[in-house]
């Protein structure tokens, strides 16, 4: 792989092909030789976030699709989730209180606390999220595809 190749999925926004874009991202990680517990903490943010656009964003239109772009950057591992849903409202989510009981509300925070950065940004009619996590090998040392 080199530095500016790309993984692009385009999915159904349904909950049964979620496991496609975790699938990709454990055979990219793996490559690198990064930890298990790594390659889980990309894993779950990555599904909360597809799953709060599946069951939110296109809540109103069950035929959306998901388009999830990967790649290395400056040692970090990138993801990028669009859609054409419904926009978020991040001024209406409140971090939830750890201890109080209480469904749902803990994807968004789960995600945050697992990458080193969880973006959103609505543009041109679609929902931009970035997550990006630090990796501890040098992509630039270690080049498992080329």
């Amino acid at each position: 792989m080199n530095a500016n190749d790309r993984i692009i999925l385009s999915l159904p926004a349904r909950h049964l092909y979620l496991s496609m874009a975790g699938a990709a991202v454990a055979a990219l990680i793996k490559q690198l030789g990064e930890a298990d517990h790594v390659l889980y903490d990309i894993q779950i943010a990555l599904q909360e976030i597809c799953a709060n656009v599946i069951d939110h964003a296109y809540e109103n239109h069950p035929a959306g699709t998901l388009v999830i772009e990967i790649y290395i950057a400056n040692s970090s591992l990138v993801i990028y989730v669009i859609d054409e849903g419904e926009a978020f409202e991040p001024q209406m989510i409140k971090e939830p209180i750890l201890g109080e009981l209480h469904e749902g509300g803990y994807g968004l925070f789960f995600a945050k606390s697992l990458m080193d950065e969880v973006h959103y940004e609505r543009r041109d009619h679609q929902n931009h999220w970035t997550l990006r996590k630090s990796l501890s090998l040098s992509f630039e040392s270690h080049r498992p595809f080329d």
